[in-house]
């Protein structure tokens, strides 16, 4: 029976392959008969789970019983016997002595004669797991019974141990299994979301990036994978060394932040780029990572600046005809009117010509250069 117990502890076992070990190193043995008797749903009845009998010495068992073992169903109500074990009892019985409660008298004996077990006694012990009382463990015993007891309940405790790590090595399986479909998900989600994005770590360093994320910088997801942000190509110039401190704010105060830089962009020349930090925390709220997340906004930003041009051009005419409404003096009004416009376009020099009955375009006001200093194109003639 020692011999067995050093066999029983393989962690990446099933219940049901444990045991089947424990039934063949029983059968080799050729000593000892063992049986494994579970408890059902209901916990009111045990099945055979495992016997190390000979599969001929079963079949003529149940020809004689007119039952198929693996469906027979043993009433815990019929056997006090086995109701004492479930219970946690250990304990010592003939095999007339539990056949006997289960089957009409000659019926039992015929039954316990083909399976040589009648006047042979037999140690019955609970089968626990996690603590919980799951089953019987029966050990035919030699002469001395009451000296055999303790070895099968030792037995009964490594197969508990070795049930209770099957159990939690598989539990670690199905966990690193679900995991790992997780992580699968998560990576297909961040490689099909269609917008450049990449996770830091708490020192800016890449974690993971999509495809759209390493395109946008020239490389691939793997090259990206353990840079800093400082290193990556185009962050590291001095004018948008604000996506650092950007960053740095984001981990800082937990909240989201946004950045906005025009960058040279691989095969798209400059383009408008605002970037988005959103800080992750772990389920204690501390921040593990950052969320960043790249849009291109330059057609945005063009059409903004397009407003704004046509913005300051409408300002311009609005204040060139307001000018010319309050003067009345030609010279004076073309001169304000100038003013007004260089002053709306930042512009230092310029001039207006007016155009001559002759054909000829006359400069008539000017500033930064006289007609003097233009020569002979502060006159010029003017054809259509």
């Amino acid at each position: 029976v020692e011999g067995v117990t050093a066999k029983l502890y393989h962690p990446y076992q099933t219940r049901e392959e444990l045991f089947r070990r424990l039934r063949d190193e029983f059968a080799r043995s050729r000593r000892y008969i063992a049986t494994v008797l579970l408890l059902d749903e209901q916990r009111d009845a045990l099945r055979v789970e495992q016997t190390s009998l000979s599969r001929g010495i079963v079949r003529a068992a149940e020809r004689a019983a007119g039952a198929n073992a693996r469906d027979f169903r043993i009433s815990l109500e019929r056997s006090s016997i086995l109701r004492r074990v479930v219970g946690g009892e250990s304990l010592w019985a003939t095999g007339m002595d539990i056949l006997g409660e289960l089957l009409p008298r000659p019926l039992a004996l015929m039954v316990s004669g083909i399976m040589r077990v009648g006047d042979r006694p037999s140690v019955l012990t609970p089968i626990t797991e996690g603590g919980r009382v799951i089953g019987v463990l029966a050990v035919s015993a030699p002469e001395m019974v009451e000296e055999f007891i303790p070895t099968v309940r030792s037995l009964s405790q490594h197969l508990a141990r070795a049930l209770d790590l099957s159990r939690e090595c598989h539990l670690r399986l199905d966990v690193e299994a679900a995991l790992e479909r997780s992580q699968a998900l998560y990576r297909a989600l961040v490689e099909n979301v269609g917008l450049p994005l990449l996770y830091l770590d708490p020192q800016g360093r890449v974690i993971l990036a999509n495809a759209a994320a390493a395109a946008l910088m020239g490389r691939t997801p793997e090259d990206l994978r353990g840079l800093s942000l400082e290193s990556l190509d185009g962050l590291a110039d001095p004018s948008v060394m604000g996506f650092h401190r950007t960053l740095g704010r984001a981990v800082a105060s937990g909240c989201p932040e946004r950045q906005e830089h025009r960058l040279e962009v691989p095969g798209r020349g400059r383009r408008w780029l605002g970037v988005d930090f959103y800080p992750v925390r772990d389920e204690g709220g501390e921040i593990i990572a950052t969320q960043v997340v790249v849009h291109d906004v330059t057609e945005e930003k063009e059409a903004h600046e397009a407003v704004l041009r046509r913005s300051r051009e409408l300002e311009a005419v609005s204040a060139i005809a307001e000018t010319i409404a309050r003067s009345m003096d030609l010279d004076e009004m073309l001169s304000n009117a100038l003013d007004r416009t260089l002053d709306i376009l930042n512009i230092r020099h310029g001039g207006i010509h007016l155009l001559e009955e002759t054909g000829r375009l006359v400069l008539r006001v000017s500033r930064g250069l006289g007609a003097e200093a233009l020569g002979p194109y502060a006159a010029v003639s003017y054809t259509h």
